[in-house]
C-alpha cells in the first residue's frame, strides 16, 4: 500500500492493483482507471506520477493510470527478478532459474522518477 496524494491510496493484491480513496472506496473517474488486473503474482508496486510499475518473479510491467495501457514491460521466464530498492533509481536482483542464487546480476532501471 502506497499513498499517491492526499486523497488516494494505491493498494496491491496478489493479481490486482487498485486506487482507493482514504475510506477504501475505488477512486475511478472518466479520466482514469481504478482497478488494474495482472496475469501474474505481484510482488511489489512502485507508484510514479502518471503510472506505476508492478514487479513479479519474471520481470516488471508498467501501467498508465489514465487508460490502463502498458507503459513498459520486461518478462523473461528464464530469469527471476527481485526488487532490491528504489529512490531515483530502481535496483533489481536477477539470476537465471537454472543456476544457483550465488551469482546474481544487478539491474538498474532509470528514468522513472523525475530528478
Amino acid at each position: 500500500m502506497k499513498q499517491l496524494d492526499k486523497n488516494s491510496i494505491l493498494v496491491a493484491f496478489p493479481r490486482q492493483v487498485v486506487v482507493t480513496n482514504l475510506d477504501g472506496l475505488l477512486k475511478s473517474s472518466r479520466m482514469s482507471s481504478a482497478s488494474f488486473n495482472f496475469p501474474f503474482q505481484i510482488e511489489s508496486v512502485l507508484p510514479l506520477s502518471d503510472s506505476f510499475i508492478a514487479f513479479h518473479r519474471h520481470g516488471i510491467e508498467g501501467r498508465a493510470f489514465i487508460d490502463d495501457s502498458v507503459t513498459q514491460e520486461l518478462n523473461d521466464r528464464n530469469r527471476t527478478y527481485q526488487l532490491m530498492g528504489f529512490d531515483k533509481l530502481v535496483a533489481l536482483r536477477s539470476h537465471p532459474i537454472t543456476k544457483s542464487t550465488e551469482n546474481n546480476d544487478i539491474c538498474i532501471l532509470s528514468g522513472h522518477v523525475a530528478s
